[in-house]
């Protein structure tokens, strides 16, 4: 009994082990097999894809917008230096004059405020006071100091032209940019100095408004060299100058990828995009786009995608069960079989359907091959017991002999049969089957 018991528990072990190691049955397996087989490369072509898809839409992001910043900066940097030219030519003009007629200086004046970039002229002394004062439509008031401006301050210190900021003008009440240029002598004297008054309201219809319109998600800001907005493409001159003053915007770059600025601009909004300063002035523009648009924009292919695959993943959980158990049905036959074989219903076969796999209808004969031997064998087996238990109840050889001989031919199908006994040098016939007497 101890070695019995012995050699049971390792069998018994490994029954346990394989249950733990095996505990679902092959159409699960079969199953998750074919999930993990159609997911898996999904799922590995989504990650690639994925990444592919942010990458493409930063690095196009980084391109349009800083073509279109640097586009605008260009168009206004000439909005103004086409102002400072027209004041070049003027200032030429009173450098040459001995004396500072008005009269004179309002006719040079007016020739030269025929333009839609000035809005007003103002021709200053050397100390910062006015002696003439012309707009489009008419006269300023005159004899004004206006040395309490930085920009004419710093005019006055370096001789050379200042664009001052942005500010709502005490006369017109409209938002202007004040630029200035020195008149100098041959010398380098100061004579005088020519202040104008250019048009925000212009420059925003010239440069801000159609950006602003031809790609509804964008946007552009533009920055004195403070950092205050002074100008944007989605809302009006009047609404941006009606803004805090304190807020001053400054770019840094986006944490998320270095080829992008991002800055949070005057109404708390953050953004990603580029810059562009202008070439002779030291102002900004910001073009970008809503960093959660940006987001949404590189989320939206991969939601898609992710779509896509859930789809597959609902088709492949109906379909897989159907091939599973299409495939597990004969290895399920066979398992019956075996337990039928096991039970004692020698002889069975099993009828492999024609569409399975080549592997599994082999399989199907082997075991019939198998079924069919234990049967033969078994019952050569109940042969050998019968014959024994008849010699072991009658000690009639004939009667023995005869018995035998009806039990062999239950075992082996046969039309006659006979048993000869050597009596001497002669045969007699001990038992026969199938033949008459």
């Amino acid at each position: 009994m101890g070695i019995l018991g012995a050699s049971a528990a390792p069998s018994d072990a490994g029954r346990e082990g394989s249950k733990r190691l095996f505990p679902l049955s092959i159409r699960t397996h079969l199953t998750l097999i074919a999930i993990i087989l159609t997911m898996g490369p999904v799922v590995i072509f989504g990650l690639v894809q994925a990444r592919r898809v942010r990458d493409r839409e930063i690095r196009d992001a980084s391109s349009r917008y800083q073509t279109m910043a640097t586009s605008i900066a260009r168009e206004i940097d000439f909005f103004v230096t086409d102002a400072a030219d027209n004041l070049t030519l003027l200032v030429g003009a009173v450098a040459e004059m001995k004396n500072l007629h008005r009269k004179t200086l309002e006719a040079h004046v007016r020739r030269a405020i025929d333009t839609r970039t000035i809005d007003h002229i103002t021709v200053m002394t050397p100390s910062a006071r006015s002696i003439v004062n012309v707009t489009r439509g008419g006269r300023l008031p005159t004899g004004v100091d206006y040395s309490d401006r930085p920009f004419i301050r710093a005019i006055i210190a370096t001789h050379r032209p200042q664009l001052a900021a942005p500010l709502v003008g005490r006369v017109s009440r409209r938002p202007e940019v004040f630029l200035s240029v020195p008149a100098l002598d041959r010398r380098g004297t100061l004579r005088a100095i020519l202040v104008a008054g250019l048009d925000m309201t212009e420059l925003y219809k010239r440069h801000l408004s159609e950006p602003g319109t031809a790609e509804p998600l964008g946007r552009t800001l533009l920055l004195e060299p403070s950092g205050r907005a002074v100008a944007a493409s989605d809302r009006t001159i009047g609404e941006v100058f009606a803004s805090s003053t304190e807020v001053k915007i400054a770019p840094h770059v986006w944490e998320s990828d270095p080829r992008l600025l991002a800055w949070t601009d005057d109404q708390g909004h953050r953004m990603v995009g580029a810059s562009a300063s202008l070439a002779t002035w030291k102002w900004t523009v910001l073009r970008g786009i809503p960093e959660d648009d940006l987001r949404e924009t590189m989320a939206l292919p991969i939601r898609r995608l992710a779509y896509t695959a859930l789809w597959l993943l609902l088709a492949c959980l109906i379909v897989s069960p159907l091939v599973s158990r299409i495939m597990a049905q004969p290895i399920q036959a066979l398992k019956h079989q075996a337990r039928r074989l096991a039970d004692g219903a020698l002889g069975q076969q099993v009828t492999p359907a024609p569409s399975l796999p080549r592997e599994l209808v082999d399989l199907s004969r082997s075991f019939n091959t198998m079924s069919a031997q234990l049967a033969r064998n078994y019952r050569e087996v109940s042969a050998v017991s019968v014959i024994a238990k008849s010699v072991s109840q009658s000690l009639d050889p004939h009667e023995i002999l005869q018995g035998s001989l009806a039990t062999i031919a239950d075992v082996i199908p046969l039309d006659a049969a006979v048993i000869f006994l050597l009596e001497g040098e002669e045969l007699r016939v001990a038992a026969h089957l199938g033949l008459s007497n």
